[in-house]
């Protein structure tokens, strides 16, 4: 596959608490040729976009362990008028029925873990955003 003549990559904003899920996700974003920030925390998270302005999408998981849950953080970054027309894709262990309509806390998308390369760039895809595979 070719990859696309981009100058500037889409950043990304990844909250995730699991250093195993960060180190594979850090991989997959490499194999997208995406470039991203990541979290451990959903303050974090909240600290990072209150100091950027380059966040195109959020991944973030659901459950966070301690501190402020997923969907919690998704409702703060939804409250923000910078960011009410940005992608956030929920991912969990759980299945997409026991989040309930998680589309109403904001979340344009679902990833149910594990996950492969190719289900979370077809995700990724619907949401507009442009990346090569490498």
């Amino acid at each position: 596959m070719e990859l696309p003549n981009t100058s500037k990559k889409t950043k990304l904003l990844i909250v995730e608490d699991d250093m195993g899920w960060r180190l594979i996700l850090k991989h997959m974003m490499l194999n997208m040729n995406l470039e991203a920030v990541y979290a451990e925390t959903g303050e974090d998270a909240l600290k990072i976009i209150s100091e950027r302005d380059d966040v195109a999408i959020v991944i973030m998981d659901v459950s966070l362990g301690n501190g402020m849950s997923g969907l919690d953080l998704g409702a703060q970054i939804k409250s923000e008028s910078r960011f009410k027309n940005t992608p956030m894709i929920a991912m969990t262990a759980y299945e997409e029925r026991v989040l309930g309509d998680f589309h109403d806390k904001g979340f344009t998308g679902y990833l149910q873990k594990p996950y492969s390369l190719l289900q979370l760039g077809a995700l990724l895809e619907k949401q507009d955003l442009q990346y090569g595979v490498q």
